[in-house]
């Protein structure tokens, strides 16, 4: 895989041991101030935090494009929602736990009252008062699970405070390595890829 991707070319940087979604919190801004628009090419869910009027995430694996809107009419929740709403349904793709039997509906109807993770256990009274099937066992398995909650919430909150010594400029893509596509896909017998690749170093 590495050999892949040295050959390909695509800009690769590192940042201690943690994941790379990390980085696009560090980025978007300087995006945003280039007038730029940003798509992140994935399929995990918690990136749709990061979604606003110029990110966007397009999930090629469901042919699916998510925006503030989509967003919305996907998980019923703002972009900004999306880590206290994988907080309380959990998210196995991920291993996130979530809290135990909470499902999607009743995650967004939770956050349709209480903007947020804090509120709702700041007033698991008014949890248990709301006009949902089952209030009082759900306040109940809340404060059960509030440890689980609040871990799931860390696990899939992107961070903006990494060193990343990376500008737009240096992530520009300035082609794939000729020789070493050539022999590489040659070797796994992917000769006819080579037609794919728009641009050569």
């Amino acid at each position: 895989m590495r050999a892949l991707e040295r050959g390909l070319g695509p800009v690769c940087i590192q940042a201690g041991n943690h994941e790379a979604d990390t980085s696009w919190l560090r980025w978007r801004p300087w995006g945003a101030k280039a007038g730029r628009r940003v798509v992140i090419i994935s399929g995990d869910k918690d990136l749709a935090q990061l979604v606003d009027d110029q990110v966007s995430v397009l999930d090629p694996s469901r042919q699916r494009r998510f925006t503030p809107r989509t967003v919305r009419n996907r998980f019923g929740v703002e972009p900004a929602q999306i880590p206290d709403w994988l907080a309380l349904t959990g998210d196995a793709s991920d291993n996130v736990p979530g809290v135990r039997r909470r499902r999607p509906q009743t995650a967004t109807a939770l956050l349709s009252e209480l903007a947020d993770l804090d509120a709702i256990y700041a007033d698991l009274e008014r949890v248990a008062a709301l006009p949902l099937r089952g209030a009082a066992g759900l306040a109940r398995r809340l404060a059960e699970h509030r440890e689980t909650a609040y871990l799931s919430r860390e696990l899939v909150t992107l961070r903006a405070d990494l060193p990343i010594a990376a500008g737009l400029d240096d992530l520009a893509y300035r082609g794939a390595l000729r020789g070493e596509c050539e022999a590489l896909f040659a070797e796994l017998g992917f000769e006819r890829a080579l037609s794919a690749i728009s641009r050569w170093s």
